[in-house]
């Protein structure tokens, strides 16, 4: 599996770095900077033939709401020099400088490193590209290396409303003369949606053969999407395909919805919260189609819906109040109502567990299970976890910490807004 690191521009500069990495790109993390100037160094792209190196760029020539920079590379050497203002491109690297209130000075210089590809075993194959807006990305991953595992992104944004998001999706195949929604095996309605915007973006990108994972900073809030293979209870030949669109917020009507503020970065109803712990206000008593920002593809071939919560209350022991029950995953046919993702539909039980007896915290997995409550048509099953990822108490740890199991670090994340106990979980970065 690999990480990376990085600070993209906006929303459709995000997805764009997102394939480069997952391609196989080498990738450029955030740049660093030393000197008087307040202007940005930014949209920061590579190319194909990128290389694992660190570039810097000096500014040579000072000027008022401008300036000249020279553009160097450890590996590739000295490029044609950049100028503010104007975008840049060599045939290694891509970006744009922009003027601030204080102007460059002759010698301020930013310093940009670019690590090492995915390794060749972990990459997807892109099979559309459009930069939009609006941006439509289509890949495919090897899996196991048979296998062909297809998601997409598509992109929408209201100006007026201040949203800029991604809306996703999954296939069984691809099919170049055909629309994105229109794709083999598409999920036909009420998609997963990641609510971002048109400014810079803290990403953590982890990309495995079977899955794409992206964590995003949204000015304080933190949004989530997974694209790919959940690792099921089941052999290949019971689950061939098992195709999992996670987002962190759930369809909330036709778009562009008549109360477009809903689909901010800002909103704050039951629907916006990561893929590990989803919500809905829909009444999720069977495996039918439902307004989840979770959505997995049975064996059968139909999209299923999955949430945590149903309005405000965590779906166990009752949909409508009371002390949620605190049983696992293991009673899911008796306890649980549904479409279930564990541990954040029974609240306490996986959240109440602190830490290990040498300190760390515990992590625990995110499990999707199903319950016998008719008239869901699949009948009870603990179905497969997401890969990399993990509940954990908020107990002793905050927002952006690395906690290392072992040896290998997790990023903790909250969940979008929400920094109670139960509110944090970990994805793994190696």
């Amino acid at each position: 599996m690999g990480f990376a690191k990085g600070e993209a521009s906006g929303y459709l500069h995000l997805l764009d770095r997102l394939r480069q990495f997952a391609r196989g790109w080498a990738h450029p993390n955030k740049p660093t900077f030393a000197g008087v100037g307040t202007g940005q160094l930014t949209q920061v792209s590579a190319t194909a033939a990128t290389v694992a190196e660190t570039w810097t760029l000096t500014c040579t020539a000072a000027a008022v709401n401008g300036g000249t920079f020279s553009v160097v590379g450890s590996v590739s050497g000295a490029q044609a020099n950049a100028t503010v203002g104007v975008a840049y491109a060599n045939a290694f690297l891509s970006f744009l400088l922009t003027d601030g209130a204080t102007d460059f000075q002759v010698g301020d210089a930013f310093t940009a490193v670019v690590q090492a590809p995915l390794a060749a075993a972990d990459r997807w194959v892109e099979d559309r590209w459009v930069a939009g807006p609006p941006a439509e990305l289509i890949m495919h991953g090897p899996g196991a290396g048979a296998d062909a595992i297809y998601v997409g992104v598509t992109t929408y944004f209201d100006a007026g409303a201040d949203y800029y998001n991604w809306k996703l999706q999954g296939f069984t195949g691809y099919q170049p003369a055909m629309a994105f929604g229109a794709q083999p095996g598409a999920i036909l309605d009420r998609t997963p949606h990641v609510p971002l915007w048109q400014n810079a973006i803290p990403y953590w990108f982890m990309v495995s053969a079977r899955r794409l994972l992206v964590v995003a900073k949204v000015s304080t809030v933190y949004e989530a999407c997974y694209l790919g293979f959940l690792q099921p209870y089941a052999t290949p030949n019971q689950y061939p395909y098992p195709l999992l669109i996670g987002g962190s917020l759930a369809f909330l009507g036709a778009e562009p919805a008549a109360t477009s503020t809903a689909w901010r970065w800002s909103a704050t109803p039951v629907e916006h919260r990561l893929p590990f712990e989803p919500g809905t206000q829909s009444n999720i008593t069977s495996l039918e189609d439902q307004m989840c920002a979770v959505r997995l593809r049975n064996p059968a071939g139909a999209w299923r819906g999955f949430a945590s919560l149903v309005s405000s209350a965590y779906i166990a022991g009752t949909l409508t109040g009371g002390n949620p029950a605190n049983s696992p995953p293991t009673a899911a046919n008796t306890t649980l109502r549904g479409n279930l993702i564990w541990p954040g539909c029974s609240k306490t039980t996986g959240f109440n567990v602190r830490q290990a007896m040498d300190g760390s915290p515990i992590l625990q997995p995110i499990v999707l299970c199903s319950s016998d409550e008719a008239p869901n048509p699949d009948g009870v099953s603990l179905i497969g976890e997401l890969e990399g990822c993990y509940a954990l108490s908020g107990a002793g740890v905050a927002t952006e910490d690395l906690v290392q199991i072992g040896g290998v670090d997790h990023l903790v994340v909250p969940n979008v807004f929400r920094t109670t106990r139960y509110d944090f979980f970990a994805v793994r970065l190696g």
